[in-house]
């Protein structure tokens, strides 16, 4: 589905950052809700990736002017959202947010300045399977090129086979699988596959 209708920007207003936050929540809620973030509510979970959002770091669709998904990078030291000492204790209280740290700490890859890391990829439920997410993936594969870098990685959970069919068609490749087992049952999945596309 490609028209003069639609638009990638790395520009987005305040409601726009409202929206995108709702759309990359509710994607990944069930991990940020039982393993990463533990929120008390999904007000609290997203006002929190508000406080901790680095929106020039992502690429954002519109379709008629309505922001309907978005994919948020990490490269070069920079991260599309890092949940700080500051505003996880401002949250949770100390002990609350040690935990969270250090399970943030555990979460993140160290990357080489040549890789560029997905680190949210979602597309608002009513416009999947309709070809955003190629586009999406096409902004990315650009945005590499332009900026120098060799190589897309991402992870996807084995209970999203629609994204990883999604990554394959499109190039991807699984260089390694992490089991977790019972530790990530809760968020919905048992293992991840860690993907990589040569720009």
């Amino acid at each position: 589905m490609i028209n003069n209708e639609i638009q990638i920007t790395q520009m987005i207003n305040e409601s726009q950052k409202d929206e995108i936050l709702k759309i990359i929540y509710n994607a990944f809620e069930k991990k940020l809700s039982n393993l990463q973030l533990k929120p008390k509510s999904k007000e609290q979970g997203i006002r929190i990736i508000r406080k901790s959002a680095n929106y020039e770091q992502g690429l954002y669709i519109l379709y008629k002017s309505k922001i309907i998904g978005g994919v948020g990078m990490n490269f070069r030291d920079k991260r599309f959202y890092y949940f700080s000492w500051k505003v996880l204790n401002e949250e949770f209280g100390f002990f609350g947010a040690s935990w969270r740290s250090i399970v943030q700490k555990f979460s993140v890859d160290k990357l080489k300045d040549t890789e560029l890391y997905i680190r949210s990829f979602a597309v608002s439920e009513h416009y999947r399977g309709k070809g955003f997410g190629t586009l999406l993936l096409n902004a990315v594969n650009d945005f590499a090129k332009k900026n120098g870098f060799e190589t897309i990685i991402l992870d996807v959970v084995d209970t999203n086979p629609r994204a990883y069919e999604l990554y394959k068609r499109y190039g991807f490749e699984v260089i390694k699988k992490r089991k977790f087992g019972f530790i990530t049952r809760s968020a919905g999945f048992s293992f991840t596959y860690k993907m990589k596309y040569l720009v």
